[in-house]
This record gives structure tokens, C-alpha cells and sequence, in this order.
């Protein structure tokens, strides 16, 4: 999710099945997908679904503050509208009961 990674690959022509190459390509950092997994009204626990990162928000700490790009705090504003507020939480709390 954070680092460039590489994987082996083999490509075959899809033809007459001859091998076209055969080595390690880049894989591209993806950056998290972080997903709520629970809330106990104050503390929201997310966990990414690429690589299971556990991480923890405080919601009240963020309270009616503004998304900003490839923010990670974007994941508990779940309705989407570029703030925290009042709509996420009872969301997030309708999601987690």
C-alpha cells in the first residue's frame, strides 16, 4: 500500500502460446483502503482491505474539520459531503450496530 513493490511475470502470446517475456515488473503503491470495522462513539477502527493495517480515529478530534486530498481521515466521512460531522457519526455508528 505505501511502498512500490515488484512480482515476478510471465506473458505468453495468447495465439500461439509463445512466451513474450518473462521477468519483475513495478507494482504501483496503491496508498490505503481503509475500510470502519468498529465504534465505540468516540473511537472509530478502520483496517485496510489491501493489507490489513489496523488504524484508529478519534472522531471527536476531527469534528466538523474538512476532507483534504488523500486524506486518511476521509474514511469516516462516510455520506461523503468533504466534512465530519454529525451525519457520519450516526452513519458510522448505524454501521457498526
Amino acid at each position: 500500500c505505501t511502498e512500490l513493490g515488484t512480482a515476478h511475470v510471465t506473458v505468453h502470446c495468447t495465439r500461439c502460446g509463445v512466451e513474450t517475456f518473462s521477468g519483475d515488473r513495478n507494482i504501483e503503491m496503491l496508498g490505503h483502503s481503509f475500510v470502519i470495522k468498529s465504534f465505540d462513539g468516540e473511537q472509530v477502527g478502520t483496517e485496510c482491505e489491501r493489507c490489513h493495517e489496523v488504524k484508529t480515529f478519534d472522531f471527536m478530534f476531527r469534528y466538523n474539520t474538512e476532507i483534504t486530498e488523500n486524506d486518511d481521515w476521509a474514511v469516516i466521512d462516510v455520506n461523503g459531503d468533504g466534512v465530519i460531522n454529525a451525519k457520519d457519526y450516526a452513519y458510522i455508528y448505524r454501521m457498526t450496530k
